[in-house]
């Protein structure tokens, strides 16, 4: 199969607390994970990373500012036992997509439209962000545990619905297993993959991406976080660039941290490659390390790098590849964005 080379939960006991209020009357608690309840990006979303190895890693920066939407209780077996849904971007996947065997991204498209499950006729292929949104990077299969349905594929790669523009034979795809998790691929009437249909689901909020007056910090109007792109000249490996941002004073700001991988994946259009950016952001066409590490298996030996393609690529940590480059990202702010903070509705989640 040709490539496109890369430059580079059973639902909780406890209830899921949802309280829809208006902000302007209701104060909010500081605990509370907050999300508006009518749109989903997937930078809101979290990794699932559950153990911290480095300060300034994906989990530590969870348990002190409280970054992305918790997933406790976020996913619920539905339609007696036949779909998940997945509550803060609502989706409704097909739980056990073992009845598709695997086949050509053309057939599995058709079975997607053609599906008829819980008396819905509107399934369809997932695109790579929307596989993504279910990837867990603590776990192995990559994928939370109302999707481990007996007999499914678990561990395997599925087909993203959307086309690259102006490569008509190429599309993503996102694998639930390591080290393969994501890359751009050709061949739909030829490559064998597997499919998981979905349906439903909240619009995708995408970036809105300005450049401030410096020219070299971007801010995100969707997801509030703000972007610098650095080039230090020396090879940078992921505990050094950690390091690196925690002590940057960029643009009047000296809160920057590295990227986990959603937020990472927020800056990427699902139908684009080389680069995969949204157009108005010039980053180099690299791999960039993240701030998430995976927990399979318990070994704490693998870093999550998201390639210019989009999707995830795991490279061991302390090996001399371990995602070292002459560039990295670097972000501030986390959900919800201050600015954002109005009267309207939101859900809740603890």
């Amino acid at each position: 199969m040709p490539k496109i080379p890369r430059h580079s939960t059973i639902r909780s006991a406890a209830p899921i607390l949802a309280v829809m209020a208006v902000l302007s009357s209701v104060a909010i608690p500081a605990s509370a994970q907050q999300y508006p309840s009518d749109r989903w990006n997937i930078a809101w979303l979290r990794t699932g990373q559950a153990h911290s190895y480095y300060a300034g890693d994906d989990a530590d920066n969870v348990a002190k500012i409280s970054i992305g939407v918790s997933n406790v209780g976020r996913f619920e077996i539905t339609d007696s036992g036949q779909t998940v849904t997945d509550q803060v971007t609502g989706l409704v996947w097909m739980r056990d997509p073992s009845r598709f065997p695997q086949a050509t991204w053309l057939i599995q498209k058709q079975r997607c439209d053609d599906l008829v499950l819980a008396g819905k006729d509107d399934w369809r292929m997932p695109n790579i962000l929307e596989l993504l949104s279910i990837i867990d990077v603590s776990k192995f299969p990559c994928a939370p545990v109302e999707f481990l349905f007996p007999n499914d594929n678990n561990n395997e790669t599925f087909f993203g619905g959307d086309i690259i523009t102006g490569r008509p034979d190429y599309f993503y795809e996102a694998g639930f297993r390591i080290p393969n998790s994501g890359s751009c691929q050709g061949g739909k009437s030829y490559a064998l993959c597997f499919v998981r249909p979905v349906r439903a689901g909240k619009p995708y909020a995408a970036g809105d991406f300005h450049t401030l007056p410096d020219g070299k910090i971007y801010e995100d109007k969707t997801t509030g976080l703000y972007w610098r792109y650095v080039n230090s000249g020396v090879e940078t490996h992921l505990k050094d660039a950690l390091t690196s941002a925690a002590v940057a004073t960029c643009g009047g700001f000296n809160d920057w941290r590295i990227p986990n991988a959603n937020e990472f994946n927020s800056l990427f259009v699902p139908t684009k490659v080389h680069p995969a950016f949204d157009a108005r952001l010039k980053f180099a066409e690299i791999d960039y390390s993240t701030s998430t590490i995976s927990d399979y298996l318990g070994i704490k030996d693998v870093t999550l790098v998201p390639g210019a393609g989009m999707g995830y690529a795991f490279t061991p940590k302390d090996s001399d590849n371990s995602g070292a480059s002459l560039s990295y990202l670097m972000v501030r702010g986390k959900f919800p964005p201050p600015h954002r903070v109005a009267a309207r509705n939101w859900l809740f989640f603890r």
